[in-house]
């Protein structure tokens, strides 16, 4: 574990209590499995991301440290707040939800299972895309040719008013 962060509002109406150390949340990719009920589900911590709430104790990673394997359905953008600690290839935080979420597809088959997917997860109110993508092992490179100006591409550098997310 590296650094902890506050995202949260000034508690109380004097102005007393923690002073967050960033005012929006943190952006950051999770992947996930999604079983024939239920939520998304962490594929790196099993967290359930309930549809309609936040999802408690939430693990996203930066994007480049995201790994797709067998038990992959979908991937997404996520924002992170609350207490957000900051680890080797990403964030645990203790509130999270999806802000985009993408069903990566390279067979006809997978093309029309990320089609019904994206429908089941219309629920989340967030944008679901399918993304047809030449390979499994492609992905990430998609994802950031898509996504090339956001800063969670870069590392962390200190600012001024915030703490260095690099030691």
């Amino acid at each position: 574990m590296r650094d902890a962060y506050v995202v949260e509002p000034l508690v109380g109406g004097d102005g007393s209590g923690p002073t967050p150390d960033y005012f929006e949340p943190v952006a950051a990719w999770a992947v996930w499995r999604l079983g024939r009920r239920g939520p998304l589900r962490g594929v790196y911590d099993g967290a359930p991301w309930p549809v309609g709430d936040v999802c408690e104790d939430a693990v996203a990673l930066r994007l480049e440290e995201v790994e797709w394997n067998q038990h992959s359905t979908a991937i997404g953008r996520v924002l992170l707040w609350g207490s957000v600690v900051e680890t080797d290839v990403g964030w645990r935080a203790t509130r999270a939800y999806p802000q985009r979420i993408f069903v990566p597809a390279v067979t006809r088959h997978e093309l029309r299972r990320a089609e019904r997917l994206a429908r089941r997860l219309a629920g989340y109110g967030v944008p679901v895309r399918r993304l047809e993508v030449p390979s499994h092992a492609d992905l990430v490179a998609v994802l950031q040719h898509a996504f090339p100006n956001e800063s969670l591409f870069r590392p962390i550098s200190a600012q001024p008013g915030r703490r260095s997310a690099r030691p």
